[in-house]
């Protein structure tokens, strides 16, 4: 189903630009489409877009039907530690967090957070209130330092 990506990272909640970023991906894979003959790998960045650059490796592969190009993986780097807002602010009623979030139905996405340890009692905060608003949640624990990341052998999020 459709996606909401969130950072919680020294207690801060960032919206994660997941799609948009994805949509540039796209854009730049029709152009390599065009240009990656005898190459078998490109490494690239893309963005920045709300805060975030995309670092990601798409794969040529030739099979007898002919040649595809597939994202082996990307990684969100953000452009600084301190990105978005404490997370009181976050869930103060009428704030931008609030109004982005009463854009989406809780019907038809989940939320995903990615979450570093030093925003464990947040991210508890943050589920919670999410959950009385009727949205499912998948928490995404990372290291510090280890940045949001996908690749098609990655495990999907799942909520509970």
């Amino acid at each position: 189903g459709k996606e909401v990506h969130l950072q919680l990272l020294g207690g801060r909640l960032t919206i994660v630009p997941f799609d948009a970023l994805i949509d540039r991906l796209i854009a730049d894979m029709r152009r390599y489409a065009r240009t990656m003959s005898g190459t078998s790998d490109i490494v690239d960045t893309l963005g920045p877009i709300g805060g975030f650059r995309m670092r990601y490796t798409v794969e040529r592969h030739d099979t007898v039907r002919g040649t595809y190009l597939q994202v082996a993986q990307v990684e969100l780097l953000p452009e600084s530690r301190r990105l978005g807002v404490p997370l009181d602010t976050a869930l103060a009623p009428g704030s931008r967090f609030r109004e982005r979030l009463a854009m989406v139905s809780p019907r038809q996405y989940t939320i995903t957070v990615w979450t570093y340890p030093d925003s464990f009692a947040e991210f508890r905060k943050l589920k919670k209130d999410l959950y009385d608003l009727g949205y499912p949640v998948a928490g995404r624990p990372l290291p510090d330092g280890m940045p949001i990341g996908a690749s098609p052998h990655g495990s999907r999020s799942s909520a509970q």
